[in-house]
């Protein structure tokens, strides 16, 4: 049985995988045992796939999400689990690729390390009854769909792979873990794994898996994780709607597959439970979504998840440091995974990972090396959270905006986002609450050690030579080291809270959030331009009233998300075209200023967004602003923190020295395209697609970067394509009624991952025309849509 789960089987691991052992091609999959009681879980399906689950326990719920979340992904579920049980070298080699920049070896010992059986067993024994038969059911769900389906009628993408089998509930809380350090410790996968003491000849080597030697770079900063994990939250209060009630639209911006790719369904215990939204893979309940009350997103914060520390050595022994004049050792911990060889033979590698008392060693050499003077450990708050499970499950549940708020406070569980939330009577709700490192200004501003703002870190990095540097513990909170929840940023407005992205500062500009830890906020910041693009816009509809009275409404909504506006553009393009050479200039024609001619002829006609029928004007100001953005007093007029909604803008074309380098970079952008294989006469809708099968649907939306409020990420492909990669996901405007809430959404992406489903591209289609999905939530809608169908099963 593949997993080697070593830690003590719990009955409801056991659950799991009750009944008989059954080889059907490559995979071993199991019979579901005999149902323990006449219980039924029942699965309805509506249009466009949105199944609807309901059942009388959480067990039961447990399962039939597992059940319909197979039917729909079940290889990207597969080999999720794999991955989070350090696997993957054992299936498929241990120098093949995990991601773009690791591979199967160092993943492999990553999570080996992350999800040890300590750690599981923990997060295990800290979850409530309600959670672990969640988790249980979810199991016993997926298993079931296996046994029901077996190895031969898998999607292609994993039939008869002997990597797929039954999972257990702490393949779930591994999972699980992964998420929860995405944000930290995730982000520096490679660096950990990097990580051993300086070679040196009277000590043995740390490690023996084959790691590469090339310097390691941190490559995903926080502008980097945000722009792929990124999101929009608008919430309107009773004071802007049009019918005096709540309104949210909830725009994530995650990545459209892997283990972040959104799960569309409503979930229904009744007299307990009634929620619909999205989750993420392998999670038994929703992430982002609304219930009769209420409606909640969340964006991902601009908090410091994770710390870092300077540790200083014992000159007599690389692997112990000094604190507070003490000599103390690192712990080590081995790990041990499986193999592949190429003759088909299993191997062992084993790997060392080291821990002080402030956390995890790293190894960044290009900036943080552990040589024989020091050596560099992440503290991430997050890697000690057990209560994410029960968070979210806790906010499912609120009846009110005071049960939803008190829940987050209480259980502090959010990883690493923000949360905007708003009520059916027109309370909007902003929390930056999640898991902070307690550690107060004072201490930061003692503790940080300069040297190192200097090499460019989005960190900080402090002194580990004293304990007062640690983070700091408070009696009452649910994990040591954490800010309290209740002290954290916390907004209730009758008009808006939005964030896409930005600190917690201007969740509202008429209520600054200011005085708090920089790892928490930090204020007087220059705003990001989606968030610029809302403000302005709340701002110009305030004064005029729309076609349709007065207030705002879900059509309005729709419109700040789908114009896909270049929100720079407004800023910067009347400079830029001064930049445009006359006809003086191209009688003396040299080869940039043919470039920046080309340029300038479709720029001087782009409509100045990201819809499908713009021309490649927006190609080129895309590579012309990411040049301009690193050029010194680039602004005409710079940032102004008392008027951080208006500032920056401008070209500072004024200056001769400024002006060269910018045409320069408008020069490089038209190079780069015409490199790429780009049509000057192309449209955007031409280069940027999603490829489904044979189709090849062009999508809207652009870079956040330049202020475009319906963020998509494509990176190169064949053809002079651009291929969707994250961007607009779950896509939620919710508004209420004296019926409920009414809801229109997108799961751009589409909810099934199977070339065979009828789901596997429909959404995308309509979010390419930039229509809508209304949302059945009562029963009579449900019962009345025009596809619905029931499928009960026994559990």
């Amino acid at each position: 049985m593949s997993g080697n789960w070593k830690g003590p089987f719990t009955r409801a691991g056991l659950s799991a995988f009750a009944g008989i052992a059954v080889l059907v091609g490559g995979a071993t999959f199991y019979r579901a045992g005999t149902p323990h009681s006449d219980a039924a879980v029942e699965i309805r399906r509506t249009s466009y796939g949105v199944p609807h689950i309901r059942a009388v326990d959480e067990k039961g719920l447990g399962f039939g999400i597992g059940y319909a979340y197979a039917q729909d992904n079940v290889c990207l579920l597969a080999e999720e689990i794999l991955t989070v049980n350090g696997e993957r070298s054992k299936y498929l080699g241990a120098d093949a690729m995990a991601s773009a920049t690791v591979t199967n070896l160092d993943s492999d010992f990553f999570f080996r390390w992350l999800n040890n059986d300590e750690a599981i067993t923990a997060t295990l024994e800290a979850q409530p009854r309600e959670i672990r038969d969640l988790l249980a059911g979810y199991a016993s769900g997926y298993n079931r769909y296996l046994r029901d389906t077996g190895a031969a009628g898998l999607p292609s993408a994993c039939r008869d792979k002997n990597w797929v089998r039954p999972i257990f509930d702490v393949d779930l809380l591994k999972n699980m873990r992964r998420l929860l350090v995405r944000s930290g410790l995730g982000r520096f996968a490679s660096a950990i794994v990097a990580a051993a003491p300086p070679r040196r000849s009277d000590l043995p080597k740390s490690r023996s898996g084959e790691l590469s030697s090339e310097r390691i770079r941190f490559v995903e900063g926080r502008d980097d994780f945000a722009s792929s994990h990124g999101s929009n939250a608008l919430a309107l209060g009773k004071a802007l709607t049009r019918n005096g009630k709540g309104a949210l639209l909830a725009n994530p911006h995650f990545p459209w597959s892997g283990s972040l790719r959104f799960y569309q369904m409503h979930l229904t215990i009744p007299g307990k439970l009634d929620v619909m939204g999205a989750a993420l893979p392998g999670l038994p309940f929703i992430n982002i979504g609304f219930t009769r009350n209420l409606a909640w997103t969340h964006t991902v914060d601009a908090s410091s998840h994770f710390v870092a520390y300077r540790l200083r050595l014992d000159p007599a022994d690389p692997t112990r440091y000094v604190v507070d004049g003490e000599s103390a050792p690192m712990q080590k911990i081995s790990v041990v995974v499986d193999a592949l060889e190429k003759d088909g033979t299993l191997s062992q590698r084993s790997h060392d990972f080291y821990r002080s008392r402030f956390g995890f060693a790293v190894d960044l050499s290009d900036r943080l090396a552990w040589d024989e003077s020091q050596a560099f450990v992440i503290a991430d708050a997050n890697l000690e959270n057990a209560r994410a499970l029960q968070q979210w499950y806790a906010m499912n549940q609120a009846s009110s905006l005071d049960e939803f708020q008190a829940s987050v406070t209480r259980i502090l569980g959010i990883p690493w986002v923000d949360t905007i939330a708003v009520d059916a009577d027109g309370t909007a709700l902003f929390m930056n609450v999640s898991a902070i490192p307690n550690i107060d200004a004072g201490t930061l501003g003692d503790c940080r050690l300069p040297d190192f703002e200097k090499l460019g870190l989005d960190f900080h990095v402090l002194d580990g030579t004293r304990k007062v540097c640690d983070r700091s513990a408070a009696s009452n909170e649910p994990q040591a080291g954490l800010f309290p929840g209740d002290s954290l940023p916390i907004l209730r407005r009758e008009d808006f809270v939005l964030n896409s992205n930005d600190s917690a500062w201007l969740a509202n500009p008429a209520q600054p959030m200011t005085g708090y830890s920089p790892l928490v906020s930090r204020e007087n910041v220059e705003l990001g331009g989606r968030a610029r693009y809302a403000l302005g816009w709340l701002q110009r509809r305030a004064k005029e009233p729309t076609s349709r009275g007065e207030g705002l409404g879900a059509e309005e909504l729709k419109d700040l998300l789908m114009r896909d506006d270049v929100y720079f553009a407004s800023l910067v393009m009347d400079d830029l075209l001064t930049l445009c050479p006359n006809e003086r200039d191209l009688g003396a024609e040299n080869a940039e200023t043919r470039d920046v001619s080309i340029a300038c002829e479709k720029l001087r006609v782009w409509d100045r967004t990201a819809n499908l029928d713009a021309n490649i004007g927006y190609v080129y100001f895309e590579g012309f602003m990411e040049r301009a953005r690193k050029i010194a007093n680039v602004w005409r007029v710079p940032f102004d923190p008392s008027r951080p909604v208006d500032t920056p803008y401008g070209l500072n074309v004024g200056d001769p020295e400024i002006a060269a380098q910018l045409r320069s970079a408008l020069a490089a952008s038209q190079r780069d395209a015409a490199s790429a294989g780009l049509s000057p006469d192309a449209t955007w809708g031409d280069i940027q697609i999603a490829s489904k099968g044979a189709r090849a649907i062009p999508i809207h939306g652009g870079n956040g970067a330049l202020g475009v409020y319906n963020v998509i990420r494509s990176a190169p492909s064949r053809g002079g394509k651009r291929e969707v990669v994250s961007g607009s996901s779950y896509i939620q405007l919710v508004s209420f009624d004296q019926s409920g809430p009414r809801v229109e959404a997108l799961l751009a992406f589409s909810e099934s991952l199977n070339p065979d489903s009828r789901y596997f591209a429909d959404q995308t289609e309509m979010f390419s025309k930039k229509e809508w999905v209304r949302l059945p939530f009562s029963e009579q809608e449900i019962e009345s849509d025009p596809v619905f169908r029931s499928q009960k099963i026994g559990y």
